[in-house]
């Protein structure tokens, strides 16, 4: 009767303080509904790796973009469009995309740092690019 008192008083402790505590680092739900938020109705994309919790979380549909010449035919789309992508890669793709992109939100997700970035006409034809700090 004392170990299974233990065991459940353990169990207890876990999912009512340590998961949820993790939660706040290993979970996309925050991130995905500021990413929902941000972005509405615009078109919205994932470059270059799918990850299905920002779907689930986010309750929407996103474009899953294989290629360079896909995102850029993306961004290149209207006035206002939408792309979440890991923080190494936004890097390389900055300096070969050019100007005009712009980091509106940025969170941490386990190990992965993920940006949602936002590619505006206005932007690409002041070739002007901000950031947000760290």
């Amino acid at each position: 009767g004392a170990l299974t008192a233990g065991l459940v008083v353990c169990h207890l402790l876990v999912a009512g303080m340590v998961l949820p505590a993790l939660d706040a680092h290993k979970s996309a739900r925050a991130f995905s509904r500021r990413i929902a938020a941000a972005a509405r109705g615009a078109p919205l994309a994932i470059y270059p790796d799918y990850h299905a919790a920002y779907v689930f979380y986010g309750g929407r549909t996103i474009e899953i973009l294989h290629t360079r010449a896909a995102l850029a035919a993306f961004l290149e789309r209207g006035p206002r469009v939408y792309c979440l992508m890991d923080e190494g890669q936004y890097e390389v793709e900055r300096r070969l995309l050019g100007g005009g992109l712009r980091v509106v939100d940025r969170d941490r997700i386990g190990h992965r740092a993920m940006l949602l970035i936002e590619g505006s006409d206005a932007g690409r034809d002041s070739n002007r690019q901000e950031e947000l700090p760290p």
